[in-house]
């Protein structure tokens, strides 16, 4: 190898010349513009036969020399041809002109040939490798060649057959021009040039791929991010179509087309109607997917007469299929592919076009993942504001109750007509209805009130759960068409200790996870039972079942095999709630036969009194009560309910007579309204307690939201509306404990 010196062209009559930079008539290498410069210099004609537009500037190359140059191209001693690359073929009419002009010279002719579009953008190398040919065969010995194309992604076999028409090759690199005569230096300098061009595209590709992806916004719907980023890697990878094929990994046998892009009409009719062709592709997928392979098949490889065929009529000359995968949460195969207007995929690029289509894949799934979030939160606004309206209906509902609900048990203590006191014992059972009503909503209200644990009824809740889920297992599956029994044996009787609201959602999830493992209907039992100091809660139906890969993750969070219609967030919640509990949650499972979610909890052991009992107990108290209510109805029913439990003296005032009322007397129990026009009832216990902090304070709320610590701290006790004897009773009862 040496560098190019002013003795080049003493010997040699065709020359390639590789550039690695792109060349361009405004600014020629200096072995082109030597080699035309010494031509015209030494009286010889010169042809530049060329496909730039711009080449009437070739004169600017030559600075002081520029008139040279142009009168030379004046008089016909340098003689600039142009061409059309995409219409350029082995008998195309300008080039047989120069070949007749080459085959008539007499005289020294120098010719250039710039092939580098027609090899670079039509992927025309075997017709330009034909013409040269052609080209040598008609050259005289005075007739010198020089033919140029740009260092690209070349078969070495090709390249190497294409350098051995030439006596020498140059190398134009970076402002440098090398020589390489023998086989052995050409061979090595091929090598060089095609690992040169393979760094350069795949640099160029992924600083294109990142720039991409960085300026896409992550608010982009995720169909259209999808989009996006497949014509990229049709781009980027440098081929004509792109197919998307995936599943999340607890569906892998089944692995769909999800996406695609750049496919002709032909190869998606193909590809949707031909059974041969699905197959194929199916079974194509389950072995790339399964084994994490990738596959590399031209058309001129294809040994399968039938697949051929089929490719041929697809018009597919090259495709590659590219294992790819997202943790351990979906994978998929991407398929890319030339059709016959192209060349074929080269082997030299499969790493590359690996990398692209893995990081490709990646970015869509974490676009989907975040488009999932942001899903999941707006829907989540959602129901926090249809909660806050479901709150402020259920505040109104328990308003009107309370004065109906106490009106009639008022009225059931001085009537004694027996038809009076049934029909009076039907308006209590509605109202009652109307108060479990409005209590469901309360129990789908994660917290409120107080966030403290409280004992409740294990089988009592899990009642609560089922009548909570009777639309999803009774009236969806009778409008599907199908049935679903549920079969209650709740035997346990136990109290436990905890917050029964989450515990409630724990058994909803379970159920409805049950209902929907029953596509085609079915059974679900409910068993309580107790044992070593435990209740243990058993779920189970005899639907789909679950596999052991499965159940190893069904606690997992956003591990769903709903797939869109699941966020797999309501195991794993109920799992943490379980823990959160002191109790335990497994699973029991099996495929076509059914599963069971097996619950335990610690029976509580230091019960507080129950209800029935204070509910019996006298009220023996005869101090001074006041209500506070700005619906007078509601506050008048409240203390005609205490005079008939307890003989105390009770007044009843307004928000907006408050003040002179507590300048009036002296309470020893005050019971206000929380929600009120002018004043609420945290801040009427404020000023109570500041007036005198021993005064007993008992909050009145029909509302179903929830209240900080520190707001409660001047509230004694709370009564949920609507309000009955019982309640109250039971405020009496916590007064003569507290003072």
């Amino acid at each position: 190898m040496k560098y190019i010196n002013n003795d080049l062209y003493k010997d040699g009559k065709s020359s390639l010349c590789i550039g690695t930079d792109v060349l361009n008539i405004n600014n020629l290498p200096k072995i082109i513009k030597k080699y035309i410069y010494d031509a015209l210099i030494n009286g010889e004609k010169i042809i530049f036969f060329t496909d730039d537009i711009f080449y009437k500037n070739i004169g600017k190359n030559f600075n002081s020399d520029e008139e040279f140059i142009r009168y030379n191209i004046n008089i016909g001693n340098f003689k600039i041809k142009t061409y059309n690359i995409t219409a350029f073929h082995y008998e195309y009419k300008e080039f047989i002109d120069i070949i007749d002009i080459i085959s008539a010279s007499k005289q020294k002719l120098k010719i250039i040939w710039d092939f580098k579009n027609v090899i670079k953008r039509a992927y025309k190398l075997e017709t330009v490798i034909k013409c040269v040919e052609k080209i040598i065969e008609c050259s005289k010995d005075n007739v010198s060649n020089m033919v140029y194309i740009e260092n690209s992604g070349y078969s070495f076999n090709r390249l190497y057959r294409f350098t051995d028409l030439f006596e020498k090759l140059i190398i134009i690199d970076r402002n440098k021009e090398m020589e390489f005569r023998s086989k052995d230096e050409i061979e090595k300098a091929i090598w060089m040039l095609q690992s040169n061009s393979q760094l350069k595209y795949q640099n160029k590709n992924l600083v294109l791929f990142n720039d991409v992806f960085s300026n896409i916004p992550k608010s982009t719907d995720e169909n259209e991010f999808k989009k996006i980023i497949m014509s990229k890697i049709k781009d980027v990878c440098d081929v004509d179509f792109c197919i998307l094929s995936s599943s999340l990994k607890e569906q892998e046998n089944i692995i769909a087309m999800d996406s695609y892009y750049g496919i002709s009409k032909k190869h998606k009719y193909y590809l949707v109607n031909d059974a041969e062709i699905i197959k194929y592709i199916n079974k194509s997928n389950q072995i790339i997917s399964r084994d994490n392979v990738d596959i590399l098949l031209n058309l001129s490889e294809v040994v399968d007469s039938k697949l051929a065929d089929k490719f041929k009529l697809m018009g597919i000359v090259s495709y590659m299929a590219i294992a790819v995968e997202y943790y351990d949460i979906a994978k998929g195969v991407i398929w890319i592919g030339r059709y016959e207007n192209n060349r074929e995929l080269s082997k030299n690029n499969i790493e590359h076009l690996k990398s692209i289509c893995k990081t490709a894949f990646y970015l869509i799934q974490e676009q989907k993942r975040f488009c999932d979030m942001q899903n999941r939160l707006i829907q989540n606004e959602k129901l926090k504001a249809m909660g806050e309206m479901a709150a402020g209906i259920t505040h109104d509902i328990n308003n009107i109750l309370t004065p109906i609900l106490g009106s009639v048990q008022l009225l059931k203590d001085t009537v004694q007509e027996k038809e009076n006191l049934k029909l009076l014992s039907v308006i209590e059972i509605c109202a009652y209805d109307g108060m479990n009503i409005t209590n469901k909503v309360k129990k789908l209200t994660k917290k409120y009130n107080d966030d403290d644990f409280q004992t409740f009824s294990i089988d009592g809740a899990i009642k609560d759960a089922i009548d909570l889920t009777k639309s999803k297992w009774l009236t969806e599956s009778v409008f599907k068409g199908i049935k679903i029994n549920i079969i209650k044996s709740l035997k346990s009787n136990e109290i436990v200790k905890g917050n029964i609201t989450e515990i409630r959602e724990v058994f909803i999830n379970i159920i409805t996870n049950a209902v929907d493992a029953m596509p085609k209907g079915g059974t679900i039992e409910v068993i309580t039972k107790n044992k070593d100091n435990r209740v243990i809660i058993e779920i189970r139906d005899n639907g789909m079942g679950m596999n052991i890969d499965i159940q190893k993750r069904i606690f997992e969070p956003f591990f769903t095999t709903k797939g869109n219609n699941g966020s797999g967030l309501g195991l794993s919640i109920s799992y943490n709630i379980i823990l959160s509990h002191s109790g335990s949650m497994k699973i029991e499972s099996e495929e076509n036969v059914g599963t069971s979610f097996i619950v335990k909890l610690p029976i509580c052991e230091n019960m507080v009194k129950n209800y029935d009992e204070i509910s019996r107990n006298v009220i023996e108290f005869q101090g001074n009560v006041l209500i506070i209510d700005d619906q007078e109805q509601v506050r008048n029913v409240v203390a005609s309910m205490i005079k008939s439990i307890a003989k105390c003296k009770i007044k009843t005032c307004g928000c907006e007579d408050l003040d002179s009322e507590l300048n009036r007397r002296k309470y020893d129990i005050i019971v206000c309204d929380f929600t009120m026009p002018i004043i609420n009832g945290l801040q009427v216990a404020q000023k109570i307690k500041e007036i005198n902090k021993h005064i007993y304070f008992c909050l009145m709320t029909g509302w179903v939201g929830s209240f900080d610590d520190q707001e409660m701290d001047n509230v004694d006790f709370v009564l949920n509306k609507p309000i009955n004897k019982d309640s109250l009773k039971q405020m009496f009862f916590d007064y003569k404990a507290s003072f």
